[in-house]
């Protein structure tokens, strides 16, 4: 039989983050249900990543917020995900060729549409700066930051001179797609970093795939990836290539007691939980916290578990 190799390609990245000061708020030891980190601060019950949301979620009982965070053209970091503006305001362009004084201008929920018709048209909502979202939210909220604009230096450095001033490090952990960001905390000590997505991926393929485990890095505090996560598996044959598209279940009991170790040092979150189901395996398998799009609906379905 001839050899053959197996790569495996994920279909799509799932913006995430987790949550974050040097732990969550902590809930009664009498519950097991895990935190509730509000994504974008809950991007399916308000528009995303404005004031607005994170208020919101707060409000309905959410432990945690995570937030987008791009730098604009004057070096101030602003909570915004895509790369465009034109998907959620009525501007054009990339947010680092904006000042802060033209972001200003326009509506960061011109086009959220909840249902019918533009809510906010009238009611215009502005895209938020770092600096508004720390003095706004509870100083003993965890807030996440996802880093998402390029080049990474440029973003860390604008974020490290508001918490600096703010005095703010331990209010925030930092998340990133790219490992590119997190090796640029590296100059501020200060900074509490997630474990690069990559690593976090490749060490739960080699556990589900190869029943090998690699421990974490000792200074990783927390670890999160989706519940599920749909990949292509593409094998090399000498007459051509062949794929096959999967769902793999990423987690179990037994993976998450391990990485947890006796310590219990390391904190594990789940992304994408936004139904009752899911929320009631991640307490299952011991997920201290999950990152929710819905976080209205996770915490009527927390309070019902109770």
């Amino acid at each position: 039989m001839k050899n053959f190799l197996l790569k495996i390609t994920v279909l799509a990245i799932i913006p995430v983050a987790l949550s974050s000061c040097a732990s969550l708020r902590q809930h009664s030891t009498q519950t097991k249900s895990p935190q509730i980190v509000a994504h974008r601060g809950g991007k399916n019950d308000f528009p995303e990543n404005t004031l607005l949301a994170f208020n919101n979620a707060l409000q309905k009982g959410a432990d945690a917020v995570e937030m987008d965070i791009q730098v604009s053209k004057d070096s101030v970091p602003v909570l915004y995900h895509p790369n465009d503006l034109s998907v959620w305001t009525d501007g054009k362009g990339k947010i680092e060729n904006f000042t802060l004084k033209e972001l200003n201008k326009l509506n960061a929920a011109w086009n959220y549409q909840p249902d019918k018709g533009f809510p906010y048209r009238k009611l215009p909502l502005h895209i938020p700066t770092l600096r508004e979202a720390l003095n706004t939210i509870p100083s003993d909220i965890p807030i996440t930051l996802d880093m998402k604009s390029l080049p990474p230096g440029i973003l860390v450095r604008s974020i490290a001179r508001v918490l600096d001033e703010l005095n703010a490090w331990n209010r925030v952990i930092f998340y990133s797609t790219s490992i590119a960001h997190l090796n640029a905390l590296k100059a501020w000590p200060k900074a509490r970093v997630f474990e690069a997505r990559e690593l976090t991926r490749q060490r739960l393929l080699d556990y589900r795939i190869n029943r090998k485990y690699q421990a974490p890095d000792t200074s990783v505090t927390w670890i999160g990836f989706e519940l599920q996560r749909s990949f292509t598996i593409n094998e090399a044959l000498t007459l051509g290539e062949g794929s096959s598209p999967v769902t793999i279940d990423l987690w179990d009991k037994e993976l998450i007691r391990t990485i947890k170790g006796k310590s219990g040092k390391i904190k594990i979150i789940l992304f994408g939980i936004n139904n009752e189901q899911d929320y009631q395996k991640a307490g299952e398998l011991g997920a201290d916290a999950v990152l929710t799009d819905a976080p209205a609906n996770l915490t009527n379905i927390r309070a019902k578990m109770k």
